[in-house]
């Protein structure tokens, strides 16, 4: 999340294994971690792909925190302007989705 003020933070329990990976061999429930908050007017709350903030060879907080560096210098765009703004992260070596919305 962007806040339209200050640096940009992690919902919490943002971070959990990806949607794609499965415990064992089987098709079974994977558990994801739930959470409650509360966002500002004005905030931007953002949903990517790990295609956005992954890079072979690095580790993957340089890309988190690319995206953060990003987000606060651009913190008032607008959600579409946002969003072009933050594909620009992605190195194109996999698939990468951006959704901005603005509260």
């Amino acid at each position: 999340m962007s806040r339209s003020e200050g640096r940009p933070r992690c919902a919490p329990n943002c971070r959990g294994i990806a949607l794609d990976k499965k415990q064992g061999a089987g098709l079974e429930h994977v558990p994801r971690p739930q959470a409650t908050t509360t966002y500002p007017d004005g905030a931007a709350f953002v949903l990517y792909t790990y295609g956005l903030v992954e890079r072979r060879g690095e580790d993957i907080d340089h890309g988190l925190q690319r995206l953060a560096d990003l987000l606060a210098h651009h913190s008032k765009d607008d959600a579409e302007d946002l969003a072009e703004t933050l594909i620009t992260l992605s190195d194109a070596t996999d698939d990468t989705a951006v959704v901005v919305v603005r509260l």
